[in-house]
This record gives structure tokens, sequence and C-alpha cells, in this order.
């Protein structure tokens, strides 16, 4: 069974790659490879 993926505008923290996935218990980017906590990704917010 596929896991549902939904892209999301957010930075990944180690690439910098503008587009990773929600897989809905975590962030994954496609670039590195690598699997984010939901907290590890900050919302871009202008201050």
């Amino acid at each position: 069974m596929p896991i549902e993926v939904n892209r999301v505008n957010k930075e990944c923290p180690k690439c910098k790659n503008p587009t990773i996935f929600n897989t809905g218990k975590e962030y994954f980017c496609g670039k590195c490879l690598s699997t984010l906590k939901i907290n590890q990704v900050a919302e871009k917010v202008t201050a």
C-alpha cells in the first residue's frame, strides 16, 4: 500500500531543497533523501 505524500513548500534544513514532502508522520526530502521530524522544519517566518 503506497504512502500518501503531500508536497509542502518548506525548505530542507540539510540541503536547502525548496520542496519537501509530508508523509503524515514526518517530512521527507527527495533530494538528499533525509527524513525530518515535523518540528525540525520551521515555517518560513517573515520578521
